[in-house]
């Protein structure tokens, strides 16, 4: 879900994290009245894994059998499924290294035996620099998102790779439709 501000100015500044790239996305300000200029500020606001996570969220439980799982990976080409218990908690990762280091006798295991445990995860206002560095860092391909303790979202390297081959008007243009959507095209 985009956030959007229209037309307030904040005071808020930037937020960069030293040695990771930062992604973003624009805010402009209307000019102050009495500055005359009628030029636009832009504030660079750091994107959040609430605005480019991906859900719903394909998961596995730990009594899962192993071989049910590898098909949820291949048929919809993830790199790993987040594994919940029953109150939809994060208990484990299922990654494709972890389906294939479980070897021969794959119908006879379960998620749990080959899942790798803590898990490392993200909340939804995670800045997305930070989501990266530590991807990069830890070599994850993916992150759960979790908010009060329950999956809400995963965000996966891909994920990331989309925002940066965003440019303005393509969020701009996306923004527009969210409008449109929710005001009716009329507005």
């Amino acid at each position: 879900m985009l956030n959007i501000w229209a037309g307030a100015e904040t005071d808020r500044s930037s937020v960069e994290t030293p040695g990771a790239a930062t992604v973003s996305r624009h805010r402009v300000h209307p000019p102050r009245r009495g500055h005359g200029s009628g030029h636009r500020r832009y504030e660079v606001i750091p994107m959040r894994a609430r605005d480019v996570l991906s859900r719903p969220v394909v998961t596995a439980r730990p009594g899962t059998p192993l071989s049910e799982a590898t098909a949820l990976l291949t048929a919809h080409g993830f790199a790993a499924l987040p594994v919940i218990d029953e109150q939809g908690c994060v208990v484990g990762m299922l990654s494709e290294s972890d389906a294939l280091a479980a070897g021969p006798g794959i119908p006879d295991k379960t998620v749990e035996a080959a899942m790798s445990t803590p898990v490392e995860v993200v909340t939804p206002t995670t800045d997305t620099a930070t989501i990266a560095s530590r991807m990069l860092t830890g070599r994850l391909r993916s992150m759960p998102v979790v908010a009060a303790g329950l999956l809400v979202g995963i965000v996966a390297r891909r994920d990331l790779l989309r925002i940066l081959l965003s440019d303005d008007a393509t969020i701009d243009a996306k923004i527009r439709a969210l409008l449109d959507d929710y005001a009716g095209s009329g507005r």
